[in-house]
C-alpha cells in the first residue's frame, strides 16, 4: 500500500485483521524531523496541516489520535503572512 494517510490507514487495519508482510511503500524520502526549523520554518507562525474532524476520528479508530494530538495546536480560524508582508502586519484569511 502507499506511503499517504489512506494507505497507511488501510496497512494499519489489514495488520489488525491479521494480515501478515504488509509493506508500506512511499516515494518520497523521509521527511526530516518536526524540530528541523531550518526546513519547516519558524512554527509560531506557520501552521503546515490541518487536521479535520474525520481526520481525527480516524486517527482515534486506530488509536493513534492521543499521541498525534500531542504535536497538535489548536487553531480557531488562520492568520497569513502574504510574501512581502511586513512583520507584525497580518491579514486575516476569516472574519
Amino acid at each position: 500500500v502507499g506511503g499517504g494517510p489512506a494507505g497507511l490507514f488501510t496497512a494499519i487495519s489489514f495488520a489488525r485483521r491479521g494480515w501478515k508482510n504488509i509493506e508500506v511503500w512511499e516515494r518520497l524520502p523521509e521527511p526530516p524531523g518536526p524540530d528541523a526549523i531550518d526546513l519547516w520554518g519558524d512554527p509560531s507562525r506557520s501552521y503546515n496541516l490541518g487536521l479535520g474532524g474525520r481526520g481525527q476520528t480516524s486517527l482515534a479508530a486506530l488509536g493513534a489520535w492521543k499521541a498525534v494530538s500531542l504535536r497538535c495546536a489548536r487553531v480557531a480560524g488562520r492568520f497569513d503572512w502574504p510574501a512581502g508582508a511586513v512583520e507584525g502586519q497580518v491579514t486575516e484569511a476569516v472574519g
